[in-house]
């Protein structure tokens, strides 16, 4: 398994996620359980923590789920039962690094001229000071959410932990949120993550037929199209297809399991050696190229070096993975995640044919 890929991860008061532990990560893993227990969570918490020095991506997170941040006591959402007195804390590791992330609220008054805001733990403000008694804006520290802290280590073997700190402070709430993003060291995440839209990157396909990958692209589409002869992007940036007729069709024309193929495959080729997370894979799909998806998948995440999270409320999928997975020794694994009386999380790990076993014997994994 590549150094990259995530074999642990830890969540803890994030979101709808009280705390869970997930172990033995594969290449490609696939999440499964009852509604609201936590799967698109699970991935968001991977891709936060891949993308650790940038708070900005909570927001992303909260459009791509159409959520507006209409106050800044929206933030507390983010946080486990709203428990904002907490931190939520995100670990994971790799066969050579270890990444934590803690993320707290910061209180104070937010002027875009001036920020002055206090952490819960008692902090430097926006300043980089401690604030005073004397200070007019110290009484208002305990009111107002100003903003989020993201304390976060990156550590690898037989080196010094190293410690980054950065702060998002929210200036304008809504549809399109404002914010002053604040970082006070150099860091660059030595990974890239992706977390996936229901439609493909052009850019990213244009790269691929000009890196001479046309060959490749077009094996996958006909896995759900035979009839696909040529792709080109035509001169208004629209992917095209021949598939025999007298003029090539804009793709979107052959419907949605063809589009989620080319979005799933640009994805995985945006995240060579990196991480794409997929939720809810089989939207977009009919039951008979779920198959056709799964195959790509597997085949492309191994030529690319992409680890793959994703989730599902189907068990076609289950079936279409069980059927496509020709090589026993591939690095897949699938999790069922249940909610325990005490409202933590548990991953129970299954190969895909003993999760298929389990469907065979009435199991909804939907419950």
């Amino acid at each position: 398994m590549n150094d990259h890929f995530y074999k642990q991860l830890t969540i803890e008061n994030f979101r709808g996620i009280k705390s869970l532990e997930i172990d033995d990560l594969a290449r490609v893993n696939l999440f499964v359980g009852r509604n609201t227990c936590g799967k698109t969570s699970v991935l968001e918490a991977a891709f936060l923590l891949t993308g650790m020095s940038n708070p900005t991506l909570l927001f992303m997170m909260e459009k791509q789920r159409g959520v507006a941040i209409r106050d800044s006591s929206d933030l507390k959402n983010f946080f486990y039962n709203k428990k904002h007195s907490e931190k939520f804390r995100l670990s994971g590791s790799h066969r050579t690094e270890n990444r934590e992330l803690e993320v707290d609220l910061v209180y104070g008054i937010l002027d875009v001229d001036r920020i002055t805001a206090i952490s819960t733990n008692g902090s430097r403000n926006g300043e980089g000071k401690r604030p005073t008694q004397s200070d007019p804006f110290s009484a208002a520290f305990d009111k107002v959410v100003a903003g989020l802290s993201f304390d976060f280590t990156y550590s690898r073997s037989r080196r010094k932990n190293s410690q980054f700190n950065a702060t998002i402070y929210l200036v304008e709430p809504g549809d399109e949120p404002q914010f002053i993003l604040e970082k006070r060291d150099e860091y660059k995440d030595p990974i890239s993550a992706l977390f996936q839209h229901h439609s493909f990157d052009v850019n990213s396909v244009d790269k691929m037929l000009g890196e001479k990958h046309q060959d490749m692209i077009l094996s996958y589409l006909q896995l759900v199209e035979p009839k696909v002869q040529n792709i080109k992007i035509d001169l208004n940036r629209g992917v095209m297809v021949d598939i025999g007729r007298d003029n090539f069709l804009p793709i979107r024309h052959l419907g949605g399991g063809i589009v989620r193929i080319l979005a799933t495959l640009s994805n995985i080729y945006r995240a060579e050696n990196g991480i794409v997370m997929i939720d809810e894979i089989e939207n977009g799909l009919h039951a008979a190229s779920i198959k056709q998806m799964w195959e790509m998948v597997l085949k492309a995440s191994r030529q690319n070096h992409t680890q793959i999270f994703m989730t599902t409320h189907s068990s076609d999928v289950i079936e279409g993975l069980s059927m496509a997975l020709q090589d026993k020794s591939d690095s897949v694994a699938c999790f069922w995640l249940h909610k325990l009386a005490d409202d933590r999380l548990k991953a129970h790990r299954y190969s895909p044919d003993a999760l298929r076993d389990a469907l065979d014997l009435g199991v909804d994994i939907r419950h």
